[in-house]
Protein backbone atom coordinates (compact mmCIF):
# COMPACT_ATOMS: atom_id res chain seq x y z
CA UNK A 1 0.00 0.00 0.00
CA UNK A 2 3.02 2.07 0.48
CA UNK A 3 3.95 3.82 -2.98
CA UNK A 4 7.48 5.75 -3.48
CA UNK A 5 6.66 7.98 -5.24
CA UNK A 6 4.43 9.20 -2.53
CA UNK A 7 6.26 9.34 1.37
CA UNK A 8 4.17 11.92 2.57
CA UNK A 9 1.33 9.55 2.77
CA UNK A 10 3.28 6.77 4.07
CA UNK A 11 4.46 9.45 6.76
CA UNK A 12 1.18 10.98 7.38
CA UNK A 13 -0.85 7.35 8.09
CA UNK A 14 2.43 6.48 10.62
CA UNK A 15 1.82 9.92 12.54
CA UNK A 16 -2.28 9.23 12.39
CA UNK A 17 -1.56 5.61 13.49
CA UNK A 18 0.84 6.64 16.62
CA UNK A 19 -1.63 9.70 17.57
CA UNK A 20 -4.53 6.97 17.53
CA UNK A 21 -2.56 4.51 19.70
CA UNK A 22 -1.54 7.43 22.22
CA UNK A 23 -5.16 8.22 22.24
CA UNK A 24 -6.20 4.66 23.06
CA UNK A 25 -3.36 4.25 25.59
CA UNK A 26 -4.45 7.16 27.92
CA UNK A 27 -8.26 6.21 27.39
CA UNK A 28 -7.32 3.35 28.46
CA UNK A 29 -5.06 3.61 31.43
CA UNK A 30 -7.48 6.73 32.75
CA UNK A 31 -9.95 3.55 32.81
CA UNK A 32 -7.65 1.70 34.87
CA UNK A 33 -6.88 4.31 37.15
CA UNK A 34 -10.34 5.33 37.44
Amino acid sequence: MSDPKKPNNARTGLILAVLAAFFFAMVFIKRIWL
